[in-house]
């Protein structure tokens, strides 16, 4: 039923973290859109990504060796990604892994990872709601040291995430000196 100035009348929604379906208010689309939570489902954006339950790396299982991590909406790349971990790297830091360079000129490593591996977290803070259909890891040698698998989530509010799935990398691709790198993995 139309209302007032073309609005739909019936039950007021309240703007959650859950999907966005059914009608909707106009006021009320635009409160879930200022809160980043609109759409959702299967094919909606979400603002925070995170790496989490990580295999143990393939090769010397006591480093976790990474020199770039690329996010992508179908062929589009993600800039302006904003990285952060809950562990320390030895060399390096959270912020070299989205800087856009993927030789090992900079990079980001622990030989510490047996230490924090259980409760590791790598996160990407894409500034606004964005959809990830692909990522890209790069690191060094032909088996990385990174985990053969680890599950993706996301995130609304950075607080509260779900697992969407469990990314398995495989064998990555040479690129040039001692750079290897994933292809894009559907996620």
């Amino acid at each position: 039923m139309l209302g007032f100035n073309g609005g739909l009348l019936g039950v007021r929604k309240v703007p959650t973290t859950s999907n966005a379906t059914g009608l909707w208010f106009p006021n009320e689309q635009s409160v879930a859109q200022r809160a980043g939570i609109w759409p959702l489902g299967p094919t909606g954006g979400f603002r925070y990504w995170r790496f989490a339950n990580f295999a143990t790396t393939a090769l010397n299982g006591g480093t976790l060796d990474l020199g770039e991590v690329e996010l992508y909406d179908n062929n589009t790349l993600h800039t302006g990604i904003i990285c952060s971990t809950n562990f320390s790297f030895t060399a390096g830091s959270a912020s070299v892994l989205v800087d856009g360079i993927t030789d090992t000129s900079t990079r980001a490593y622990t030989t510490a990872w047996p230490s924090v591996q259980s409760s590791a977290t790598i996160t990407f803070d894409l500034g606004s709601a964005k959809s990830v259909t692909h990522l890209r890891i790069y690191s060094l040698y032909a088996q990385p040291r990174f985990p053969a698998s680890f599950d993706l989530q996301r995130s609304a509010d950075g607080t509260t995430y779900v697992t969407i799935s469990t990314v398995t990398v495989g064998t990555p691709a040479f690129v040039s000196g001692n750079t290897y790198a994933t292809s894009k993995v559907s996620v």
